[in-house]
């Protein structure tokens, strides 16, 4: 299993949200989709999406279901 990147720290949180892109929701969505095609035991898993945000110096900001709440 590969790491994932290094997190990238923000100016504000404002700004780490935004760094979060509509293009990359929907890459990460497709890539979801093609592992759990791939992995039928899977399939009845309820799947959610979290972020967390990075702004130093405050605590990173973790959002849970993100997706769903049509957090952008």
């Amino acid at each position: 299993m590969t790491e994932p990147p290094p997190a990238t720290a923000r100016r504000d949180f404002a700004m780490a949200a935004d760094s979060i892109t509509p293009h990359q929701r929907r890459r990460i969505t497709r890539a979801v989709s093609a592992f759990l095609a791939c992995r039928p035991e899977l399939g009845n898993l309820n799947i959610r999406f979290d972020v967390i945000l990075v702004s130093p110096p405050r605590p990173p900001r973790h959002i849970t279901d993100a997706w769903r709440k049509g957090w952008s």
